[in-house]
């Protein structure tokens, strides 16, 4: 019985560790929505019904000062590229629609170092996914072994 347990306790590590890599469950999870929602930003933009969209704004009012952060009435996100040009390209920056209809740009930071503390954050919530994987394998391959363990060496009570 002990080794039945070990083994679907086993199983489901190996299922934890593989679902941030499943499109279909993307939904379920922080970092999955945090990734469609930025692969929605820099494909087009992000409206409030999309998925992840709110994930997004937590992360980005993290990151942008005080009267940057994006309030409720915040409706639509996306990139916009400035006018000004630098030895490495255009400058983009995020550009925020609200309910009154006004549209304006997050000065700082810029939409590069924005999607990359996006991107750590979505690395770091996979990687903690797949820890607690990890350590149910673990405690399933030992329940498995325990039988044969104690068999090789036997414990004096």
């Amino acid at each position: 019985m002990r080794e039945l347990i070990g083994m679907i306790i086993y199983v489901s590590g190996a299922f934890i560790i593989a679902s941030p890599g499943i499109v279909y469950f993307e939904k379920y999870h922080r970092p999955g929505r945090l990734l469609r929602a930025l692969e929605e930003l820099e494909a087009n933009e992000i409206e409030t019904d999309h998925c992840g969209f709110t994930d997004l704004k937590e992360v980005i009012n993290s990151m942008v000062d005080k009267e940057d952060r994006l309030t409720e009435d915040v409706y639509k996100l996306d990139v916009h590229a400035g006018t000004l040009t630098t030895g490495k390209g255009a400058l983009f920056k995020l550009r925020v629609s609200t309910g009154e209809g006004e549209t304006r740009k997050i000065q700082e930071p810029l939409f590069i170092k924005i999607r990359y503390k996006i991107d750590r954050t979505i690395r770091r919530g996979k990687t903690k996914i797949r820890t607690v994987g990890i350590c149910l394998m673990l405690v399933g391959f030992t329940l498995q072994m325990l039988p044969e363990l104690m068999s090789i060496f036997p414990i004096e009570v």
